[in-house]
């Protein structure tokens, strides 16, 4: 017998496109998109996405003022997607825009609970106060979902705000489980601190796939093709955002050029509000030629992308055990992390998982991570070193996306 499920959740980016084409086509967010589509196949289950306004700008006129009920093409289930307000709303003060929005988010996700009478609600962080409210005023059972702990909810426990008061008490709430994402981001000290201590809490990593479908060699050369066979390639993979430390890896890359002119290439991927500076700097560096960006990659290629380098780095500042991080790991990389910040918690698991598989540098330390760089690429023995131990950490602790999804559903099915 199927459990009946209301899912509510933000549109992350990599859904937005799928709600305004009306066809499912998710980008990012695996731990979403494939627990959205195990639930469709499997489950008894309602779609609740929900515009949050300053995280999908295209979708804040979403169909003016109205809340909307969509067919989604290749999702069965039904799908409600909830405007943040449209353009009247727009006009008002940011704090009034807000509390109009998840006001009228709160009482519609309360109409659709009475009407469908589900045994379990499924809310995501960007839904904390629907989730709170649905937990301490009925008698529903709740899961809330996490994905890693952010700066702003860290900050939120030592903050005698009203506004933090209250997401204090949010997150207090009779939950009858909270999933998280160990993503390396100080997520234990978090949950011990913020929830109720009655709380069933399970925190996962997330999944990670190491073979994918055949992929012609004509689209592998589109996006690799122009690397340099006879160079090492130091890749970096994520969102070019500060917090990422995409300014720490250029830095030092540019360094190492000017010492290692003729032997090392550097390969980024991905996209963000630092693009324009970072290559800004690199061409004023002269160094254009020692960098390939490759600003969108289909996720199928990954694993090429891995195949193709000898060193991977990751400067992120929140958490170090994000998508694209065990990605290198069940790819076997060569790895450069930043060492552990003991004060906020901050990739303390990173640590004891991955121990002496990885290269650590000190955080905000760029002569640190040139060093490491400069002796990786002089010793291949040194690099070989590291990707056989790294080997044994994938093997001991990554499981596939299916194995992940499959035992997030199994703990929701528990709660019956």
């Amino acid at each position: 017998m199927h459990v009946k499920i209301l899912y509510c959740t933000r549109i992350f980016s990599g859904i937005e496109k799928s709600i305004l084409k009306k066809k499912w086509n998710p980008t990012g967010v695996p731990t979403i998109y494939k627990l959205i589509e195990e639930f469709d196949k499997n489950l008894d289950v309602s779609f609740i996405f929900c515009d949050k306004g300053s995280n999908c700008n295209h979708l804040s006129e979403w169909k003016g003022l109205k809340n909307e009920r969509i067919f989604l093409e290749g999702i069965k289930s039904e799908v409600f997607v909830l405007s943040s307000g449209g353009k009247f709303v727009s006009k008002l003060p940011r704090k009034i825009r807000n509390i109009y929005r998840e006001l009228s988010h709160l009482i519609f996700t309360l109409i659709e609970i009475k009407k469908k009478n589900p045994e379990i609600v499924y809310f995501d962080h960007a839904n904390s106060i629907t989730a709170a409210f649905v937990s301490r005023f009925t008698k529903i059972k709740v899961v809330y979902r996490l994905m890693g702990i952010y700066p702003s909810m860290r900050n939120c426990l030592n903050s005698f705000s009203l506004k933090n008061i209250f997401y204090r008490w949010c997150y207090s709430s009779p939950f009858n489980l909270v999933i998280c994402t160990q993503d390396g981001s100080g997520v234990e000290p978090w949950l011990k601190k913020a929830l109720s201590k009655k709380t069933n809490i399970e925190v996962l990593l997330n999944g990670v796939d190491k073979n994918f479908p055949n992929t012609s060699q004509t689209l592998i050369n589109e996006y690799f093709g122009k690397l340099p066979k006879d160079k090492k390639t130091i890749t970096f993979i994520g969102k070019l955002e500060k917090y990422k430390g995409c300014h720490e890896f250029v830095d030092a890359m540019i360094e190492v050029n000017k010492i290692h002119d003729k032997t090392v290439h550097s390969l980024i991927i991905g996209y963000g509000n630092e693009f324009d500076e970072i290559f800004t700097k690199i061409r004023s560096n002269n160094q254009l030629h020692k960098f390939t960006f490759i600003k969108r990659l289909p996720h199928q290629l990954i694993h090429f992308a891995h195949k193709y380098s000898h060193v991977y780095i990751s400067m992120n500042y929140l958490g170090n055990l994000s998508n694209s991080n065990l990605e290198a790991i069940r790819n076997e990389q060569c790895i450069i992390l930043p060492q552990p910040d003991n004060k906020t918690g901050i990739d303390t698991i990173t640590y004891k998982i991955l121990k002496d598989s990885v290269f650590w540098v000190k955080r905000d330390n760029a002569n640190d991570l040139i060093e490491k760089v400069l002796m990786i690429i002089n010793s291949d023995e040194i690099r070989k070193e590291k990707v056989l131990k790294i080997r044994s950490v994938s093997e001991k602790y990554l499981l596939s996306w299916r194995e992940r999804i499959n035992k997030e559903i199994s703990l929701i099915n528990n709660l019956q």
